[in-house]
């Protein structure tokens, strides 16, 4: 198996040794490792330390790296990693964070047991810790589009990094990254799942998510910049309703799951709304996609989660204004999901 790691290179001097040391950690016979580094024009000393790294590296893993002409984001420099790579698997490496101790001899030892993976993902770990254990003893196997899409919508594994994704299955089927936006991983996981035939969840941490109090996605948070977040939202769910699941990829009826997985985000949208101020045409938007997701619930006949959606208008909106609703919010979803799935047998796609 080869598999390619992605590393987009942006600012992260701090972290980028760190990073790539556990890179070199993985060498190992039974995985042929390339390593593409994806400078994205970063203005501190990160390239320095990466080219330093470099050169002095003699082993059996190929590092590339890849060059912007200017700084173009996050999803540019994976779109430009997948381009370039030559693996039968990707492999999505923030340059902040690190993989663990023989990840990669993990990820190739269990794949040999299942034929033909589309993908393959480990548990992660945050550094410092969180109290959040994983309850995974045995590996979980998918063999089947519906099952796996069900998995990644319900537990919203939306992260791209920390996952074997087979190649072809992203170059054949035209699954990039959305540029300009932020959470650019929550549309290309959906479309990613739209596509998996089969899956393998190993309950091994392989992945160490390392907090970063600078990086860009908190950066953008604590700055104001909630015209830019909204837009994102609204970029992100306007490309996920122009691509419902249908019956072409699946046997099952996964539309509670789609939805609820689009009405996630634009809860923290209305948050967002409520408490910030925004452009007229950011609201605007924001409106408008939020009308879209309502009606395509009408559409689907799914009345009970149209009503739940209601929540993101005036005047049930402002309950977000209570504590006690967003600490049960996930729950009053859960139940929605749960009694809407027990009409699944009316809702035939």
């Amino acid at each position: 198996m080869r598999i390619s790691i992605i590393i987009p290179v942006y600012n992260v001097e701090k972290y980028v040794r760190r990073c790539l040391e556990s890179v070199i950690a993985q060498e190992n016979p039974m995985a042929d490792i390339e390593c593409l580094i994806i400078d994205d024009c970063s203005p501190d000393s990160s390239m320095s330390i990466v080219l330093q790294i470099i050169e002095s590296y003699h082993g059996s893993i190929h590092f590339k790296v890849i060059n912007h002409d200017k700084n173009r984001g996050l999803s540019a420099a994976r779109n430009t990693g997948i381009l370039n790579s030559t693996g039968d698997y990707v492999f999505f490496l923030d340059s902040d964070d690190r993989l663990s101790s023989n990840s990669m001899q993990y990820f190739v030892e269990n794949s040999s047991y299942y034929p033909k993976l589309d993908l393959i993902m480990g548990d992660s770990q945050m550094s410092p810790p969180d109290s959040q254990q994983n309850s995974m003893k045995e590996p979980a196997y998918f063999c089947n589009r519906n099952d796996y899409a069900k998995f990644m919508l319900q537990h919203r594994t939306w992260s791209a990094w920390n996952k074997l994704i087979r190649r072809s299955l992203l170059v054949d089927n035209h699954i990039f990254f959305i540029e300009g936006i932020l959470f650019e991983d929550y549309p290309w996981s959906y479309e990613v799942s739209c596509y998996v035939s089969s899956a393998l969840i190993l309950p091994r941490q392989t992945y160490v998510y390392e907090y970063n109090d600078t990086s860009i996605t908190k950066t953008i948070l604590l700055s104001g910049k909630s015209d830019w977040i909204l837009n994102s939202f609204v970029v992100a769910t306007n490309r996920m309703l122009k691509n419902p699941p249908t019956s072409k990829f699946f046997n099952d009826n996964i539309t509670v799951d789609y939805l609820l997985c689009m009405a996630y985000p634009l809860f923290i949208g209305v948050d967002i709304l409520l408490h910030s101020n925004v452009s007229l045409k950011s609201e605007t938007d924001f409106r408008f996609i939020r009308i879209s997701l309502l009606k395509q619930s009408l559409k689907c006949g799914r009345l009970l989660i149209f009503s739940f959606l209601l929540l993101l208008f005036p005047p049930f909106c402002y309950l977000q204004n209570f504590r006690v609703f967003r600490r049960n919010i996930d729950r009053i979803e859960h139940y929605v999901n749960h009694l809407s799935h027990m009409m699944d047998f009316v809702h035939r796609n």
